[in-house]
């Protein structure tokens, strides 16, 4: 019996270390929250979308795995404030948002423009200019603070209630990322494309980054680290295989040798 027991502490003490052995070796997780906003990140996109695959390749190359929980925006927010997650994905910058999130590096630049229904009158030389109209654009997005606060925007759950409330005529306007209107406008609702059109030039140029939370200890390093990867990613040719990889050369070329 004794000799017994003397086996079956043996055998615990040794899968003690070998327990103890692999949790040493696993990499650190990364939890980000984000809502679905293709093409920039989705569950359903190649590689969970070409922003997920740069964070996820930088993130992988200074140690850390990363996790992706979507739900929609203004929860994604919320959760990362209060410390649920260790940050957001995909976000535009926001000064109040500040408080309570430290920016990466920029990913990549997102240009925002408008939509009208085709055919309609529109004359557009400044901000000022849009204030006789009503402008769909998602809710929780921090663009609306950028202009003259007449301008009278409406609040929508998701960029496809945004398009068809255009369409609809429930608002003269959408204001939204060009790459996010096409993509619906050639997956979702190939329909609406002789329906509607953009504005051009595109109202905003802004980069898209990520956030991560200072109400999680150690947000510092692991900002530090982030950025450090992004750094290393665009040097060995990563980021740029990722871009053109999704259809981006444009983005790619420019982001070339960029530190």
């Amino acid at each position: 019996m004794r000799r017994i027991n003397q086996i079956v502490i043996y055998c615990l003490f040794f899968c003690v270390l070998a327990l103890s052995a692999s949790l040493a070796g696993a990499e650190p997780v990364v939890h980000l929250t984000t809502t679905v906003r293709e093409p920039y990140h989705g569950p359903d996109l190649p590689g969970q979308g070409y922003v997920t695959e740069i964070t996820s390749a930088a993130l992988q190359s200074v140690g850390y795995r990363l996790k992706v929980t979507y739900m929609p925006w203004t929860r994604a927010i919320r959760t990362a404030a209060l410390g649920g997650s260790d940050g957001v994905m995909g976000a535009l910058y926001n000064e109040a948002r500040t408080l309570y999130l430290s920016y990466t590096e920029p990913l990549v630049p997102v240009e925002m423009t408008l939509l009208k229904r085709k055919g309609e009158p529109f004359v557009f030389a400044s901000s000022s200019d849009l204030t006789p109209y009503r402008i769909a654009f998602v809710r929780g997005g921090a663009m609306n603070r950028d202009f003259d606060p007449e301008i009278r925007f409406e609040d929508s759950a998701n960029h496809e209630q945004a398009l068809q409330q255009l369409v609809a005529g429930r608002v003269d306007l959408m204001l939204d990322s060009h790459a996010v209107i096409i993509h619906l406008l050639q997956t979702r609702y190939p329909e609406y494309r002789d329906r509607v059109e953009f504005v051009r030039p595109p109202l905003l140029v802004h980069p898209l980054f990520n956030g991560f939370s200072k109400s999680v200890e150690g947000y510092e390093r692991r900002l530090r680290d982030f950025n450090r990867g992004l750094e290393l990613i665009k040097a060995d040719g990563t980021y740029q295989r990722i871009l053109k990889r999704h259809g981006l050369e444009t983005h790619a070329s420019a982001s070339a040798g960029a530190p």
